[in-house]
């Protein structure tokens, strides 16, 4: 009894769940380079840089302040980092000591906004309301087109108003001025 060797390729077969594999391998193929020509088109590559986002509080509570420390880190609602709080005397020509906090230049409410959106005169009695100046620092660049990105992704524009949260507390605020820091 001879027995005669035979070779053969093993047989290939194709069927639905590869064609589905190999089209999702060729979509993220096509996503990281659509990725990364918008980017590069939008002037922001790998060239983001550290910038000075200044703002202002109007009419919080005055316990703000003491909510507040140099250095806290600033997340939007999804949980993405914003930046990180900047100290007075990195802000400002002001200090600590006439700022009256190391975060945030404070001063009392002249007037605020209450919940029906009508214009209210402030007094001074215990627990009164202020307005406060602070900065944060945070990561971005300027498009081609002239508008700033923080983090490459998010738009944002002097006169914008953005609430961002701490581990501690919640701050709406106004956008006052995007500046390069050196």
């Amino acid at each position: 009894m001879d027995k005669k060797t035979e070779f053969s390729l093993p047989k290939i077969r194709f069927n639905i769940l590869d064609a589905v594999i190999l089209l999702l391998i060729i979509l993220c193929i096509v996503g990281l380079c659509f990725r990364h020509t918008i980017t590069e088109s939008l002037g922001l590559g790998d060239d983001l840089q550290s910038y000075r986002v200044s703002f202002e509080v109007s009419g919080e509570r005055y316990t703000l302040p003491g909510q507040l420390a140099k250095g806290d880190k600033l997340y939007f609602a999804d949980g993405i980092l914003a930046g990180t709080l900047m100290g007075v005397d990195e802000y400002s020509i002001e200090n600590a000591l006439t700022a009256g906090n190391e975060t945030l230049i404070v001063t009392p409410a002249e007037t605020y906004v209450n919940d029906g959106g009508s214009f209210v005169s402030v007094s001074y009695p215990e627990g009164s309301l202020i307005d406060a100046e602070g900065a944060f620092r945070c990561e971005g660049g300027y498009s081609d087109g002239g508008y700033f990105l923080l983090s490459g992704d998010r738009y944002l524009a002097v006169g914008q108003t953005l609430t961002l949260y701490t581990d501690t507390v919640k701050i709406t605020f106004t956008v006052t001025e995007i500046e390069l820091l050196s």
